[in-house]
């Protein structure tokens, strides 16, 4: 995944100002940010490189246009097709209160005023984060960025008329969508099929290679003086008197850092629960299919919009990823499940029935009932701060998280528009 990864620190700096808890995108990001303004930072990941869980796996996408949130009127609806097996979106019934709870939040939160409140707190996040993207390049950062645009792809009336409505939407909310006939669609891609129903650019988006961009931002981070504990495990947090997080019991030895950054993605409840607070994480399983070579090389990423899961291309490779599996923390590789993308993917575009060899891979996205991260001081524990719950928006926030969280310690305040996202709202 990651070979070119930052080095394990040897001798640790055991009272680090901020300890951050996870070294995937939102991680290294905010450890990076924090470095710049000359904070001593430490990252502790149990991975044996940084970014190797969804910031390794997803579809590279920098998206604006994705800011509506699945926590949206019409969505308990869907939720009876969602209990089989087998679909693109799944969720698994089990005995679990913590489900429970989550889908309880998940129907309050689709009240349309609370949609709206996210699709605007998104939009404006997401383009504020776009716009990091593009300074980070211009800046001598080397990871396939690119804005080419973005296209969803409809393969049915019935679904071209749904995106229709949602460009519209977006259209009301400031976006610029421009909606397509199958013959305009494949003048912007030809490798389309013929057959579709049409399609929606939006030109505005871009796309990276995601792997790639955490490695040299960590790279960054650590030039700025950040240090990364690498394969090194979070196994107790020690309370003081105030309630504070005294101490961070690691793997690697105990570390005494005056704040803590909770940035561990979909294993964010765990490490929550040991500084006495709770979090409503869900983690929702995604899969990839990256064919290295022998498919369509594709102008833009694409999303198929039946489907749910996205087309991009990362240098002469393309990648498939997307879906969502509400299964609990299930880690394992459901191969059948993963190639399925290879299969769907036939139905959009042309020039893969001989892919060659490809990878698989699946991975866990934090998500939460209101479809918006979970970014801000905690209001349980006086110095800890979370930053996870990002879903499938995980490397597009990535930046502008970073910079949130460096602005509330080293400023105590942020200009970003981050009430919306506050630990507060779940009591945590």
């Amino acid at each position: 995944m990651v070979s070119d990864r930052p080095r394990v620190s040897k001798s640790p700096q055991q009272s680090p100002d901020v300890l951050v808890a996870g070294g995937g995108a939102i991680g290294v990001a905010a450890a990076y940010e924090l470095a710049r303004r000359g904070v001593d930072v430490v990252v502790v990941e149990a991975r044996e490189a940084a970014g190797s869980e969804c910031s390794y796996g997803n579809a590279g996408l920098v998206s604006p246009s994705h800011c509506i949130p699945l926590a949206a009127p019409g969505l308990l609806r869907r939720v009876p097709g969602w209990l089989r097996p087998g679909g693109a979106v799944y969720i698994k019934l089990r005995p679990s209160l913590d489900l429970v709870r989550f889908g309880a939040e998940l129907a309050r939160s689709c009240r349309p005023e609370r949609m709206l409140l996210g699709l605007r707190t998104l939009r404006d996040l997401t383009r504020a984060s776009r716009d990091l993207f593009e300074q980070l390049s211009g800046e001598g950062l080397e990871f396939g960025y690119r804005r080419d645009g973005l296209m969803n792809v409809c393969v049915s009336e019935r679904a071209f008329e749904a995106l229709r409505q949602d460009a519209e939407l977006l259209r009301r909310e400031g976006f610029e969508p421009q909606v397509l006939g199958p013959g305009e669609a494949r003048e912007l891609e030809p490798a389309l099929r013929p057959d579709i129903a049409g399609a929606v650019f939006w030109a505005e988006d871009a796309h990276c290679e995601p792997g790639r961009f955490v490695t040299e931002l960590a790279r960054a981070a650590e030039r700025a003086g950040a240090r990364f504990e690498l394969g090194t495990r979070v196994t107790g947090l020690q309370r003081g008197a105030d309630g504070s997080v005294a101490a961070v019991e690691t793997t690697n030895g105990t570390l005494r850092p005056r704040t803590v950054v909770l940035a561990a993605g979909s294993w964010t409840p765990q490490l929550a629960r040991l500084a006495g607070t709770r979090v409503p994480l869900e983690p929702g399983k995604g899969y990839h299919v990256h064919l290295p070579e022998g498919a369509p090389q594709l102008r833009l990423p694409l999303i198929f919009q039946e489907s749910v899961f996205a087309a991009t291309p990362m240098g002469g490779a393309l990648r498939l990823a997307g879906t969502m599996e509400f299964v609990g923390v299930d880690v394992g590789l459901a191969e059948a499940k993963a190639t399925r993308l290879l299969h769907e993917a036939r139905g959009y575009i042309q020039g893969l029935d001989s892919p060659g060899a490809y990878e698989t891979w699946s991975g866990l996205r934090p998500c939460t009932p209101d479809s918006l991260p979970i970014v801000g001081r905690s209001v349980r524990v006086p110095n800890l701060l979370f930053a996870t719950g990002h879903a499938m928006l995980g490397l597009t926030l990535a930046p502008v998280t970073g910079q949130a969280i460096a602005d509330l310690v080293v400023e105590g305040r942020s200009e970003l528009p981050l009430e919306p996202l506050s630990p507060g709202r779940y009591g945590a």
